[in-house]
Parts: structure tokens; C-alpha cells; sequence
């Protein structure tokens, strides 16, 4: 507790770590605890409401189409921030297509971010405001709003597709994992899909893509995808999932992966 006192003293904001770490469990019902976890909490919602949710975006260069521009909405993996590569601008530059990335809706130290443990309605939250924000401003297309996520934004994406589709035309679900519990139905139809995986993945996460796959492909166009390795090199992602992404888009006959 003395070293917890000397953190909390020191401004510590890491809510999360303090509220769910078990190395706590011993002392968790104590009072200096409690009031190191309340001052915490108190901290970390002035500090981290700045931050969580918030767009980053590239957009292709010219006149936006009349219909406005299609749009990939991308949700990150646990622990990491919106942040687009040059690479990133140049690809989805090429595509044709705006490209925004949002921070996770949790903050846990700064730049790294979570989607809600406990719920996907918050994913669903924040991306709806920053459309309604950028929309207008950045002439995108909202009958044509793509998502691309990895890992626990995966499983989010995965469920915002399966309880709203109407906001979302397809999406590109990369290796889904998390805490909340993935959709056991689903309303999506019509839709074009990429659910993809990889050998080092556990047991159950394999399964957590197959599930998606399954609940998704009575009624939408799915594409699964199985990989022995993962992507190591610098913008070998890209290359990877470059035609899977332009498929689901509409801009390529089929999904074919790159090496």
C-alpha cells in the first residue's frame, strides 16, 4: 500500500491497470485503497476523456464522387492508438477511399487504448459521433461505411456488423479476440465479408473466427481466410490484405490474398 500511496501521490491515472490488476486483489477492500482507486478514477476521466475515441483520417486527393467518398473505419488492437502510416495514406489514397482510425474507447497509458471489456455499445458510440462529425466536412459516403479491425477490435467489429448492419456496408475482421461476447445472431445481409486467422492463435480464437464465419455466411458473401504466419515486415499487411480489402469494396473480382 506504501508503494500504491507513493504513485497515487505522484498523480498516477492508469485507472484501469488499478481497478483490474490482480496483484491488488489482497488489499482490494481496504480503505486506502478505495481511495486511491476513487482519486485514480477521478484523474483519469479529466486526463483521459481527450483522448479516447478520437479520429485520426487521410484522404485521397481530388473532388470527393458526388455520392461521397466510400470509408474504412479502423479498430485497433488491445493496448495500441490510432496512428496511420505513410504507407496506410498511400494505399487507401490509391483505393479511392477516406480512411479514419479511432483510439479505443478505454485509455490505459498513453498511447494505448482498449475497446470496452464489458460492452460493444461504447465502439458503436464513438464511431457514430465521429461520422456525424466528419461526414459533412470530409463528404463521406454513409451508405458506404467499411470497418477493418485486428484482434479485440475485431470481435467489436464483428458484432457492430451483426446487430447494426445498417451502418456498415462490409468489413475486413482480422484475427477477433476479447472479453465481451461475440454476437450469437445476426442481422447483416448482403454484405461482403473477410474474416481472417492465423496457426498461432490459440484453440479458442481460431474458433471465435470460424464462429463469425459461420454466423455470417448464410446470408453475406464470406471469405475466410487461414494463415500459417503472421505479417513480420513492414507493410507486408498491406500487401497481405490489400485485395481482400479492395474485394470487399467492391474493387477487385474476389479476395485472393497477397504473399
Amino acid at each position: 500500500e506504501r508503494y500504491l500511496q507513493l504513485s497515487a501521490d505522484r498523480g498516477l491515472w492508469y485507472y484501469y491497470n488499478l481497478l483490474e490488476d490482480d496483484a491488488f486483489n489482497s488489499i482490494q477492500h481496504s480503505a486506502t485503497y478505495q481511495s486511491i482507486l476513487a482519486a485514480t478514477k477521478a484523474r483519469y476521466l479529466q486526463h483521459a476523456r481527450h483522448y479516447e475515441g478520437k479520429a485520426s483520417y487521410a484522404m485521397p486527393d481530388g473532388e470527393a464522387p458526388p455520392e461521397g467518398w466510400p470509408t474504412v473505419i479502423f479498430l485497433h488492437t488491445y493496448g495500441k492508438a490510432a496512428a496511420i502510416s505513410p504507407e496506410e495514406r498511400l494505399l487507401f489514397g490509391e483505393m479511392g477511399v477516406a480512411y479514419i482510425e479511432l483510439n479505443g474507447t478505454q485509455m490505459l497509458s498513453e498511447n494505448s487504448f482498449r475497446w470496452s471489456n464489458y460492452s460493444d455499445e461504447s465502439t458503436q458510440t464513438a464511431i457514430q459521433r465521429t461520422l456525424q462529425q466528419l461526414a459533412p466536412q470530409l463528404k463521406l459516403n454513409p451508405r458506404r461505411i467499411y470497418l477493418s479491425a485486428r484482434g479485440q477490435g475485431a470481435l467489436h467489429a464483428a458484432n457492430l456488423i451483426a446487430k447494426y448492419p445498417q451502418f456498415y456496408a462490409g468489413a475486413l475482421l482480422i484475427a477477433p479476440n476479447g472479453e465481451i461476447k461475440p454476437a450469437q445472431q445476426s442481422l447483416a445481409a448482403q454484405k461482403k465479408i473477410v474474416m481472417a486467422y492465423y496457426d498461432r492463435q490459440n484453440f479458442s480464437e481460431q474458433a471465435l473466427a470460424l464462429h463469425f464465419a459461420n454466423l455470417f455466411g448464410e446470408d453475406n458473401q464470406v471469405e475466410t481466410l487461414h494463415f500459417a504466419q503472421g505479417e513480420d515486415a513492414a507493410g507486408s499487411w498491406q500487401a497481405r490484405f490489400k485485395r481482400p480489402l479492395q474485394w470487399v469494396l467492391g474493387k477487385a473480382p474476389d479476395a485472393t490474398p497477397g504473399v
